[in-house]
């Protein structure tokens, strides 16, 4: 299949061990029995007596190729992890490491279309867009894929429900001509990331609409108009705006007492919505924590991050479909652009912990990595993937928190 590689995303190994830290690491049954099979405590001390591994619960390993995974530390860093080096790989090789380790952080999505790489931004050299542009490493790429193939042989993404919007079905060849405007956006360096999914948005609602009105001239009805009429004339969040927002911001940016334990217990369901409509209130909370700190003088390399993190989302398809719970295109999108306004929370919020007054770097990388984190693990419910479809249908929505935020 052809590959497909996105421009201006670079990655080099910073060698800074971060990328082992905050995740329980997950085993195919094939890595589990070839590494726990190691007495690791003949080999270092540290590591005698404890319990490196456990079995995934069934709800954790479900429609994934992992059974097992590595025990984290209590500080949350991978046990095998010395002196910022895989202490697995110093002694037996690369080959010995779990297989999302040998493969990390380079990401490959298969779609009728091709395979779209890109790479993970929990990786600080992602993050850094450190060393040659993917594009460059075209072959090393291929080669990595193989490795992905030979790894996962049976991981096919089902792109055959793909959809415009909850009930508009839509074909590859369909998709593929909308999103050229949607890629050009993204890349649009003269515009702000909330411009670019404003406009996005509202690019997506007229060409459902224009779909709509086409079938409703076929079925001798009268055809109907985009919704869109310009600036939302709110100025205000609704009710469920705040409870759209402060749900998927705890469930996406959770203090630590609260965040899900182990691998694959990241939910998204019916009762996440259901929590979060009883009080609306730590929203406001939430912004006013915050308020003072102005998003305007943030610089171009805060930009450049989220522009880059973005951008990759959208050329790797990993925001709809396959690529992201089966969520409609228009779901998708909108979906990705309220995180802008929820990592911009999180970025300021993470600037006050530290009792500044002005955003640096280090606040959007722990944002960032944060996020990927969770977006990567999140398991969406049917229940939950119709709240979202139901509240991400709409782009003044989106305008409107863009707006705000």
């Amino acid at each position: 299949m052809e590959l497909n590689i996105p421009e201006g995303i670079n990655y080099e190994c910073t060698g800074c061990g971060k990328c082992c830290s905050g995740w329980s690491v997950p085993l195919t049954q094939e890595d589990y029995e070839r590494i726990a099979s190691i007495d690791w405590g003949a080999l270092s001390p540290d590591l005698k007596d404890k319990k490196l591994f456990r079995a995934l619960k069934t709800h954790e390993k479900l429609n994934t190729p992992y059974t097992h995974a590595i025990n984290p530390e209590s500080t949350g860093q991978c046990p095998f992890l010395k002196n910022n080096l895989c202490f697995i790989h110093s002694q037996f090789g690369a080959s010995v490491k779990p297989a999302i380790c040998q493969l990390f952080p380079y990401s490959f999505n298969e779609t009728p279309e091709g395979v779209f790489a890109t790479v993970s931004f929990i990786s600080r050299g992602a993050i850094f867009n450190a060393g040659r542009s993917l594009i460059e490493q075209r072959e090393y790429l291929k080669t990595k894929y193989a490795e992905f193939q030979k790894l996962f042989p049976n991981h096919h993404p089902n792109w055959s429900q793909l959809k415009l919007s909850s009930n508009v079905p839509l074909s590859w060849s369909e998709y593929s001509e909308i999103e050229k405007p949607l890629l050009a956006l993204m890349k649009d360096p003269a515009k702000s990331i909330e411009d670019k999914f404003m406009e996005g948005s509202r690019y997506l609602d007229s060409v459902l609409h224009e779909r709509l009105t086409k079938q409703e001239k076929v079925d001798g009805r009268p055809g109907c108009k985009s919704t869109y009429v310009g600036k939302p004339k709110q100025t205000y969040l609704n009710r469920w705006d705040k409870i759209l927002f402060l749900t998927l911001y705890k469930k996406y940016f959770p203090m630590d007492k609260q965040r899900a334990k182990g691998y694959g217990q990241l939910n998204l369901n019916a009762a996440s919505f259901i929590k979060g409509s009883f009080n609306t209130s730590q929203y406001d909370k939430l912004i006013v924590a915050a308020d003072d700190l102005a998003w305007s003088g943030v610089d171009d390399q805060v930009k450049d991050l989220i522009n880059r993190f973005f951008y990759s989302h959208v050329f790797a398809k990993l925001y709809f479909g396959a690529g992201f719970g089966q969520l409609s295109l228009i779901a998708g999108f909108n979906h990705l652009a309220l995180t802008v306004a929820l990592l911009k929370l999180k970025v300021r919020q993470n600037a006050k912990c530290r009792l500044q007054s002005k955003i640096n770097l280090d606040d959007a990388v722990s944002a960032v990595v944060q996020l990927e984190k969770s977006l990567g693990e999140l398991r969406i419910s049917p229940y939950g993937a119709a709240i979202l479809e139901l509240l991400l249908g709409r782009q003044q929505r989106i305008e409107r928190i863009l707006s705000l935020s």
